[in-house]
């Protein structure tokens, strides 16, 4: 086994533990991932409780993904997430989509991004489950076999799961979406010029359709794909009292 690389930026109380245990480990400023080794052959983002629902409500997590991915095409990527889950779901309830938001995140997380979602309590398990990662990248690197890069969701099934993570939409709802107007930007621009086209859709409300246009407003790296986003956006403010919107 090598040594674990922590970026640098990490918390004190983080390096406390690894002293603790008397885990050697090296800091860097490391450009992607909180955790990787030596000979950088995996790397791993770490999120704690509301720092994953914060992280999705704003969309920064899909930014890290995304650049993470883009910088290590042929490398493992983890997500580590430390703590428990359903009991912060359970905490969630009161957003509206958020419980969904959270379960099609984690579903979708090897498709789009080939990035294998971990589930650890303790800084002690998540020390554990790097330890194990880095033991496991090493085998590989041993057999000094050469691996094609790893699949990640394009085209279609990419813009399909992307747009399943919009808060109470669902995979099923999504493709219909994307069958019945072919692309995301078809799909806002009927939101914000026909919205009878998209409500006239089984299963779309008021409530969710505001919810496609939000994620676009807010300039989701992945719903954004129209150039008039000014216009769109003033033609929304006019007709929010129209929908409820916020």
């Amino acid at each position: 086994m090598t040594m674990i690389v922590i970026d640098k930026r990490e918390k004190k109380e983080i390096l406390d533990v690894f002293d603790s245990i008397k885990e050697p480990y090296q800091l860097k400023l490391l450009e992607e991932g909180d955790y990787t080794n030596e000979y950088e052959s995996f790397f791993a983002e770490r999120k704690r409780d509301f720092d994953l629902v914060n992280s999705l409500q704003s969309r920064h997590i899909f930014v890290q993904l995304n650049k993470m991915r883009e910088a290590h095409p042929n490398v493992p990527l983890y997500l580590i997430f430390e703590g428990d889950l359903e009991r912060l779901k359970k905490a969630c309830r009161t957003t509206p989509g958020m419980v969904e938001f959270i379960d099609s995140f984690v579903i979708s997380l090897a498709h789009i991004y080939g990035v294998q979602f971990i589930n650890t309590f303790t800084m002690f398990e998540t020390i554990k489950e790097l330890k194990l990662i880095d033991k496991y990248s090493a085998g590989i690197r041993d057999t000094k076999v050469q691996f094609e890069p790893i699949h990640v969701a394009k085209g279609n099934d990419r813009r399909l799961a992307n747009l399943s993570t919009v808060p109470m939409l669902g995979l099923t709802k999504a493709k219909i979406l994307l069958d019945r107007f072919k692309s995301i930007n078809n799909i806002i621009e009927k939101c914000l010029y026909e919205p009878n086209d998209i409500l006239d859709i089984d299963g779309i409300s008021k409530g969710l359709l505001n919810n496609l246009i939000n994620m676009y407003l807010e300039e989701n790296p992945y719903c954004k794909t129209t150039t008039n986003g000014y216009k769109n956006k003033q033609n929304y403010i006019k007709r929010k009292k129209i929908y409820g919107a916020k």
